[in-house]
C-alpha cells in the first residue's frame, strides 16, 4: 500500500478537521502556501497525502484560492493563496 495517500475512512476524517481547523481563508492575497509546503506541514502530524489530492481536497473545503503559480519567497509553483496556517489552534 503507497503510503502517499490517506485510506482509512476515520484518518481521512480527522484530516478533513485538522485542515478545518489550522488552515483559514484570510482576506490577504500575500498570505500564500505552497502545496508542497502544507504537505509537509501535514506529514509532520502524521497525515501522508498526494500532493494532488491535497489540492483538490482545499479547493473543496474552500479554504484559499488555488494558484498555479504561486510565489513565495521568489519561487512561483502551485499553491494556494488567501491561506493561513494556525498552528497552535486548540
Amino acid at each position: 500500500m503507497d503510503n502517499n495517500f490517506v485510506y482509512d475512512k476515520e484518518k481521512q476524517s480527522t484530516l478533513n478537521e485538522y485542515i478545518s481547523k489550522h488552515f483559514i481563508t484570510t482576506n490577504n492575497p500575500y498570505d500564500r502556501l505552497h502545496t508542497s509546503s502544507i504537505n509537509l506541514i501535514l506529514n509532520k502530524q502524521g497525515y501522508f497525502q498526494h500532493t494532488i489530492e491535497l489540492g483538490r481536497l482545499l479547493k473543496r473545503m474552500n479554504i484559499g484560492r488555488y494558484n498555479i503559480k504561486c510565489y513565495v519567497d521568489g519561487k512561483g509553483k502551485g499553491g494556494f493563496e488567501f491561506i493561513k496556517y494556525i498552528e497552535n489552534n486548540v
